[in-house]
């Protein structure tokens, strides 16, 4: 099955994604929690010029099983949403009301407000 080509907004978010600075959040992105891992997923969908909604990114992080558990991918939801009002994460715009939310990430650095001290500098590094 073929993935549809990305539109132009979906472009232009990937490049401000890559061209942004450092970006400060309040929101924990340390290894082995559910933030970190799902930053690194849709930043690695975004890479390959796709943008996951909220059933991709658990298939891809626990397995298709899991994409069928609906509390856990409710649960999964609600990490997203705090995410994107830390600025982490943006949601994109839906091109049928039927689709989920599609995800993409608004910069691939980040730091801590809390810690002065770089969660994701440098794309992703620990």
């Amino acid at each position: 099955m073929s993935q549809p080509s990305p539109q132009q907004k979906e472009l232009e978010d990937l490049e401000r994604a890559l061209r942004s600075e450092t970006k400060a959040v309040n929101i924990r992105l340390r290894e082995g929690e559910y933030q970190l891992g799902l930053a690194k997923a849709i930043a690695s969908s975004e890479l390959e010029l796709r943008f996951p909604d909220v059933k991709d990114l658990v298939r891809k992080l626990f397995g298709e099983k899991k994409t069928e558990d609906l509390q856990f991918v409710s649960k999964i939801q609600t990490i997203l949403k705090k995410m994107e009002k830390s600025g982490v994460i943006r949601i994109m715009p839906k091109k049928m009301p039927w689709e989920l939310q599609k995800y993409t990430l608004s910069s691939f650095r980040f730091q801590d407000v809390e810690k002065e001290s770089s969660h994701l500098g440098n794309r992703f590094r620990n």
